[in-house]
């Protein structure tokens, strides 16, 4: 693995600010005090890769902080299948089967927990609550992954960057400043588009006032937005934008 982490230490679960989106949120805070195996807290950089499809699968990953792209191999090349942030897993794979499905790449500085999936595996045999819980997150990932694939198939190519940005941006505050660290080609090619036709979209969603951003960083007007993307209908363009 590369860029390997700059601080390695014992991640204190009982008082984590993800815990309850986290597959430990069913623990009781004694639970979490007194956990059975050791969460490790990886504060990395932009660039790390923390797992390689194909790899022996030894860890499981949560992220604490940043953003992570998860890729596949395909005929034709790495493909990005999937974007990572706060209470994402990933490498939860390796209690079932012995090979990471996906290579995972920080794309901003990250604090990331992890299990050893031995350790982890013995835990779910003592524990159900764990096992249920680490399925419940894996199905909604599943479910994520799917709603992505019918965004694809199912939208012309507007309503694929505003279903997109109403995804990325749901959880978040109307207008709060978010990271969007994806080269312009990368997510061009995750909403199956070309590049010129992705910039020339999110420049009619800035003239619109939809859609600010700088370096990395987006702000949204949330609640246009999800309007847009629910009633499947084109913004009308300001005439004085």
């Amino acid at each position: 693995m590369s860029g390997l982490s700059i601080v390695q230490d014992l991640a204190p679960c009982s008082t984590c600010p993800i815990h309850r989106w986290s597959i430990f949120s069913e623990l009781s805070i004694e639970d979490l005090q007194h956990l059975p195996i050791a969460v490790h807290d990886r504060s990395v950089i932009e660039g790390t890769v923390l797992s390689r499809e194909g790899a022996p699968a030894l860890q499981a990953f949560v992220v604490r902080q940043g953003v992570v792209k998860l890729e596949r191999w395909g005929p034709d090349g790495m493909h990005l299948v999937q974007l990572l942030r706060s209470g994402d897993i990933w490498g939860f794979e390796g209690l079932d089967q012995e090979q990471y499905q996906h290579t995972a790449t920080t794309l901003t500085a990250a604090h990331i927990c992890c299990l050893e999936v031995d350790a982890l595996q013995q835990w779910c045999e003592r524990d159900p609550r764990v096992r249920k819980a680490i399925r419940r997150r894996l199905q909604r990932a599943h479910q994520e992954t799917e709603d992505h694939l019918l965004l694809l198939l199912s939208s012309n190519a507007e309503l694929r960057v505003v279903g997109f940005l109403v995804r990325w941006c749901r959880d978040y505050p109307d207008r709060q400043k978010i990271a969007l660290p994806l080269r312009r080609q990368e997510l061009a090619n995750y909403l199956g588009m070309s590049k010129e036709h992705l910039s020339r979209i999110m420049a009619r969603l800035k003239r619109q006032g939809l859609l600010h951003e700088q370096q990395g960083w987006i702000q949204v007007d949330y609640l246009r937005l999800r309007a847009v993307s629910a009633s499947h209908v084109k913004p009308v363009e300001n005439p004085n934008g």
